[in-house]
């Protein structure tokens, strides 16, 4: 399968396989499913490390508990670093809060701006989360 452009736009040329389906799918899907796979890491140890009156206090009451925090909502739990320190991870405060801020940027660009992925800014999310299968190996 073959890309032409015709008056500025890119057209499919050739035929269309299943195997091609899939790998666009798996192009689409991967940053959607990785961002999960924070989320879900961040959500479990939050859960189990952080008590709701500190998530309740550091989001200005906007989220009673872990389980009704957003992605972005995880910068404002973490940026006070006696917070972050509860995680008792071996990471930097200010590199760790800073990865997560920028994947919830990202996040918000897919969910709410973009409807497909931003290749270039996949290496924000793979850096979280190998930085968070180091520290959290459970899947």
């Amino acid at each position: 399968m073959g890309d032409r452009v015709f008056g500025g736009r890119a057209q499919i040329a050739g035929i269309v396989t299943a195997a091609d389906l899939t790998n666009r799918f798996g192009e689409i899907a991967r940053p959607f499913t990785m961002i999960e796979e924070c989320e879900r890491r961040l959500h479990r140890r939050v859960k189990s490390r952080i008590a709701p009156d500190i998530i309740e206090t550091a989001t200005n009451k906007r989220h009673k508990d872990a389980d009704s925090l957003t992605f972005g909502a995880y910068v404002h739990v973490f940026k006070d670093e006696k917070h972050f320190l509860l995680l008792d991870w071996p990471l930097d405060h200010a590199q760790f809060v800073q990865q997560v801020k920028d994947v919830a940027g990202i996040r918000n660009k897919m969910m709410h701006f973009s409807p497909d992925p931003i290749p270039n800014e996949w290496g924000a999310i793979d850096g979280l989360l190998a930085m968070l299968h180091a520290v959290d190996p459970l899947p």
